[in-house]
């Protein structure tokens, strides 16, 4: 079944829509810019669309390949966790295992390290988020809190940035945008007042964005560390989100604004879950709010200039969510499945929506879900072209994630 999205000229419920449109002072946090009054917000009425069990990815896309990351002992990756291209090459992060940025080619084929690890002045040693800002490629590294950038397409180390913040203000997510900087905040040991601060090209703080309790309900101390606020950069812009949040919010060069929302009946509140916290004896508040059927953990949020697509939770249930801005479908299931694989693609093995170009939207195969994947091939339950079946006949339970490439 689909949906058509419904178009608000007015700002969220939760968002002061006061005077023009420029930057304001909310009046419980002195020097803490408010975000802009909503323009064009894409609201998702959740009690009108049809939810699917099972939701066919063909339905929006013309056929499939699949990409297996060359696994080689200098590539071998134990998390994705974050993403993106430029031109044929793939930048992955693992901050987890190898600590790295790794870049393959768009067959699979494995190129290099970006830079290298260590404590010199161009090495990182904990990186947490990269991206593209032009011509540069930059790794975030949250332990020296400092950017460093790469030339492209040579990835030859360019200079680094040290941020210049608040003492003892920490970071650990950021996205660039026009020569702009915005990145995360926290404070060890205490409750921040504001979830984003903006800073110049020199990495010195200009303007710090949202004021913890006029946005999200107050939530962002009690569930900041177990999902943080973070960036989604897509190759249209770049995307704020935070653990607790039921909206997504557009971070462009006249300031922050509310993007998209889900609406539905009995919405939460901050009173209703801290309630539920206390009179259930509950430690983690975010589980209050997910036994009151709240709408949260936007997560694997994906846009490029034809498709929305991520996850997102309300209640226990983990959902898929696909828009095409062409058509204006929207399509909201349980399980994802397509004609290439004629057995539902069940809640062990979830094509993980990772990026969008001109022709292609890719999704991944979790590291953690490969053997299962590995299975299903093996067992003919999962179908491929001729021109993918030598490569993938080659893996194995211990080999890198797997790239699937839809076609527009």
């Amino acid at each position: 079944m689909s949906y058509r999205f419904v178009l608000l000229l007015t700002a969220l419920c939760f968002i002061s829509c006061q005077g023009p449109k420029q930057k304001t002072v909310v009046q419980e946090e002195t020097g803490v810019s408010s975000v802009l009054p909503g323009q064009d917000v894409l609201t998702v009425d959740l009690d009108s669309i049809a939810y699917e069990k099972q939701m066919p990815l063909s339905a929006f896309f013309k056929d499939v390949r699949y990409i297996p990351l060359e696994t080689t002992r200098e590539s071998l990756l134990g998390r994705i966790n974050q993403l993106c291209m430029q031109g044929d090459t793939i930048f992955v992060l693992d901050g987890v295992m190898a600590r790295s940025v790794l870049m393959f080619r768009k067959d699979g084929s494995y190129i290099g390290m970006v830079g290298s690890r260590g404590e010199g002045p161009s090495e990182y040693v904990a990186p947490t988020d990269c991206g593209i800002a032009g011509n540069l490629f930059y790794i975030f590294d949250s332990r020296k809190q400092c950017i460093l950038y790469y030339g492209l397409p040579d990835m030859k180390f360019s200079h680094a940035v040290t941020l210049k913040q608040q003492q003892n203000a920490r970071s650990r997510y950021i996205g660039i945008d026009a020569n702009r900087i915005y990145a995360d905040v926290y404070f060890p040991g205490t409750s921040p007042s504001y979830l984003i601060q903006e800073l110049d090209s020199a990495a010195q703080v200009v303007n710090k964005w949202i004021s913890k309790d006029a946005y999200n309900r107050g939530y962002h101390s009690d569930t900041y560390f177990t999902g943080e606020s973070f960036f989604s950069k897509t190759s249209v812009g770049i995307r704020f989100k935070h653990l607790a949040s039921d909206s997504v919010l557009a971070i462009g060069k006249n300031g922050i604004y509310p993007y998209l929302s889900f609406s539905y009946r009995d919405r939460p509140t901050s009173a209703a879950v801290k309630e539920h916290a206390e009179r259930s004896g509950e430690k983690d508040i975010l589980k209050s709010l997910t036994r009151l059927g709240g709408v949260h953990n936007i997560q694997h949020y994906t846009e490029g200039e034809r498709f929305i697509l991520f996850f997102f939770s309300r209640g226990n249930y983990l959902n898929h969510f696909i828009y095409d801005k062409k058509t204006q479908e929207c399509r909201v299931g349980i399980f994802l499945h397509d004609k290439v694989s004629p057995k539902l693609m069940d809640q062990s093995v979830v094509p993980i929506p990772v990026w969008e170009d001109d022709e292609n939207v890719y999704f991944y195969i979790h590291p953690m879900e490969v053997s299962r994947f590995v299975v299903m091939l093996k067992s003919g339950e999962i179908a491929c072209q001729p021109d993918d079946k030598a490569a993938l006949s080659r893996l194995d339970e211990e080999t890198n994630p797997v790239l699937i490439c839809y076609r527009k």
